[in-house]
Formats: C-alpha cells, sequence, structure tokens
C-alpha cells in the first residue's frame, strides 16, 4: 500500500496518490518536479528503478544536476511516498544535501559543487540556466539553448518567470523572435514551471495588430472548416487529410487550422520529425498547408 505523503502540501493536506504513479511522467506531474523530468529519465529507465533508489543515489543525482535544497527536499519526500528507501531529509544533518565526492571526479561536479557552496541558498541564476538547458523537444534536441542569453538578459531567475502572465510572456517570445513552435513550446514550459499563462497563446490579437477600439474584427487566417470548436475543425481537417494517425503531433504544435496557416519552414521540420513522417506524407501535408495559406517552400 502506497504511504501518505507527509509535508508535502499541494494547495492543501497531502493525499495518498502513490498508487496511481505508474510511470516517471506520472511521478513528475503528481509531484509538481516536471522540469526534472529529463534528469530523472537519465537517472533511472521507469518508476521501478526510482523506488529502488536509496539516500547515497539521490544525494548524487542532487550533486550532478545541482539541484535547490527546496526541490530536492521534494523529490526525496515523493520517493520515500513511492516507496523508495529515502529519508526525506536527506544524508546530512538538520536537512541539508552533504555534497559527496563520487569516485570520478570531474571539473564540471567540482565547478557545481564549489558554486553550490560558495553561491548563496536561493540564487536563482543557477537554476534558471539548468531549466533552459534542460528543455529538449522530442528529439532530444535542446531547443530553448539557442535564446539563452536572451532569456538571461530579460529574467533575472526562474521567480521571473513564474510570475509572468501572458503579456509578460509575449513580450519575451517578441524579443526573443520565437517562431511558432518554439513559442508554444515556451508557453508549455512555463506554464509548468507555475507562471500563469495560456498554453495556447492570443494568437487572435497579435493577428489583428492588437485589437481594441470595439471596432468589428475581421478574421486574420484562412477560412477553416465549419465546426462547434477550433479544437474539432482542427481535428476535422486533419481526419480529412488522413492523417488521424498523427493527430497528437499535429495538436502539440498548433491548436487551429488558422494556426497551421502561419507555419513556416522550420516549423514544418520540426513537425515532420517529431511526427516521424515518411517523405510521401511530409509532401502531402506541406501541399495542404501550402493551400491553406502557410508560407512553405
Amino acid at each position: 500500500a502506497g504511504s501518505t505523503l507527509s509535508g508535502f502540501s499541494n494547495g492543501g493536506g497531502a493525499a495518498d496518490v502513490s498508487g496511481d504513479v505508474d510511470s516517471i511522467n506520472a511521478f513528475v506531474k503528481t509531484y509538481k518536479l516536471e522540469i526534472w523530468l529529463n534528469d530523472l529519465n537519465d537517472l533511472a529507465g521507469d518508476i521501478d528503478d526510482l523506488k529502488e533508489m536509496e539516500d547515497a543515489d539521490i544525494d548524487d543525482f542532487v550533486d550532478e544536476t545541482g539541484m535547490p535544497d527546496s526541490d530536492a527536499k521534494r523529490l526525496r519526500e515523493a520517493l520515500a511516498a513511492i516507496g523508495a528507501k529515502v529519508t526525506a531529509d536527506g544524508g546530512g544533518p538538520g536537512g541539508k544535501t552533504v555534497a559527496r565526492r563520487p569516485s570520478n571526479v570531474s571539473e564540471s561536479w567540482l565547478h557545481r559543487t564549489v558554486t553550490k557552496i560558495l553561491v548563496p541558498t536561493g540564487d536563482q541564476q543557477m537554476s534558471m540556466e539548468h531549466w533552459i538547458d534542460q528543455q529538449r523537444d522530442a528529439t532530444g534536441q535542446q531547443w530553448l539553448v539557442k535564446y539563452k542569453a536572451d532569456l538571461m538578459d530579460i529574467a533575472d531567475g526562474l521567480e521571473d518567470i513564474k510570475e509572468m502572465n501572458d503579456e509578460d510572456l509575449q513580450d519575451l517570445i517578441d524579443q526573443c523572435g520565437m517562431g511558432m513552435n518554439d513559442s508554444r513550446r515556451l508557453r508549455r514550459a512555463c506554464k509548468a514551471l507555475g507562471a500563469n499563462v495560456n498554453v495556447e497563446g492570443d494568437e487572435s490579437d497579435r493577428n489583428l495588430g492588437g485589437g481594441g477600439g470595439g471596432a468589428a474584427a475581421a478574421p486574420a487566417a484562412p477560412a477553416a472548416p465549419s465546426g462547434p470548436s477550433e479544437t474539432e475543425k482542427l481535428e476535422k481537417w486533419v481526419t480529412d487529410l488522413g492523417f488521424a494517425a498523427h493527430m497528437s503531433a499535429i495538436k502539440g504544435v498548433a491548436g487551429s487550422v488558422s494556426e497551421l496557416a502561419e507555419m513556416t519552414d522550420d516549423d514544418f521540420d520540426e513537425l515532420v520529425q517529431e511526427a516521424k513522417m515518411k517523405w510521401s506524407q511530409a509532401g502531402k501535408l506541406r501541399e495542404a498547408l501550402v493551400a491553406l495559406g502557410a508560407k512553405l517552400t
């Protein structure tokens, strides 16, 4: 039987949810550790591997990733809740993690460990860089690192990202010059971090030059198939095209048919990669998008 997660609050009393955790994805979502998903996947092959972790394993993991004390404590409590032999306070006195010297000491490990000792707890810059570095697309590529300089210049740390609203995030996207795919990825990443933002963005306002004034707004995108909702219109368009098998990948990059019509060549290439389409399928999709008005070569 799963144990109740003591000392772990999720907006109220802690609930015993360990029985519902059957994958690492479910684990990070249940215990609000989404930003560490890639690192945990590297650490363990599946949820059963996580359940076999011990304090020494987690101490090494915390050292290697530079995980902040607050997240490290949350991770240990979560692991204990699913049955791992891990104590909530970790290996050091007073609940603090003791930096343990692994057998193979690398220069990067020394740098991270010394930085953790010298930089005050609560410093956001290290966490910000780590968060940027670990954002990966479906092919495993670090898609956010190309914007690192701009992001680090605009935001002092993760707290700034967490406090962003839709307007702040759209300004950041515009300053970074992000395309549609990357802007949607950033919205999802910020949402997972806790920012109060709309994952879909506000495409209508941008298409209409900001709107306002009470004037009737003319449609900014090509006519879409009829239907009660934008999602159903998109699903119908994809199904009619014969791409139902790729529905998830297509909906992952566009929330409506009008958004598909805004795709660029880079957006299209990323979609084809993520959906693992054959060349013949990619050609058919390209023709359909061009017919919608997408500016593809």
